[in-house]
């Protein structure tokens, strides 16, 4: 017979832990095991999605990879074309567009391909058309993500940075490494710096 292949989107609503779920949990294991012998497929496709302890070696798990750069590059390549032509076009210069897809490309990683795009037409829509400030609204966009997931930030600091003088050369050398053009010539991205000193001294403020 034909393979088949049933997608079953949302699955983690039904079944991440709920009291209620014991019924759907009971029904999985046993459609697994009737499925073994034949050549039809369920997968279940949620966010988070967590299986129940008793179905763990009885279902296979899968993870999905973030997109890297080259993908979300392509993604952004394909909302420029959809803005052309349109009011929300880019503002910059034909030269400049390497350097703002570099920059958006760089502020999206994190994000889904998706969630890029959606946040690049949301920096379209708010600048009226698409600048080098689109970099801060898709950066935005995936710091209020990584709060959604628990994670926690310093807020900005509201006084400039005294003193320091040789760490801040330090920095002030090394940020050429972050450019698009140290990117094309194969220069390695800097793995960043490990801060050690008594409290009270900056550590935090320079981070």
């Amino acid at each position: 017979t034909d393979k088949i292949v049933y997608v079953l989107c949302d699955a983690h609503v039904h079944i991440n832990g709920g009291h209620n779920q014991s019924g759907a949990i009971r029904r999985l294991k046993e459609l697994a095991l009737l499925l073994k012998k034949t050549s039809t497929s369920v997968v279940l496709v949620g966010e988070n999605l967590t299986l129940d302890p008793s179905l763990d070696g009885l279902v296979p798990k899968f993870n999905v990879k973030l997109p890297d750069a080259d993908a979300l590059k392509a993604t952004a390549e394909d909302v420029l074309v959809d803005l052309t032509d349109s009011q929300f076009q880019p503002k910059v210069e034909n030269d400049e567009v390497p350097k703002l897809l570099d920059g958006l490309v760089n502020a999206g990683l994190g994000l889904t391909c998706q969630e890029f795009a959606d946040a690049i037409r949301l920096a379209a829509l708010k600048g009226e058309g698409l600048d080098f400030d689109a970099t801060a609204v898709v950066l935005s966009r995936k710091l209020e993500k990584l709060r959604r997931l628990g994670a926690d930030f310093a807020p900005a600091p509201d006084v400039s940075v005294g003193g320091l003088d040789l760490l801040m050369s330090w920095v002030q050398t090394r940020r050429k490494l972050l450019a698009p053009e140290a990117k094309a010539n194969g220069v390695p991205f800097p793995k960043g710096i490990l801060l050690v000193g008594v409290p009270g001294t900056g550590k935090s403020l320079v981070a």
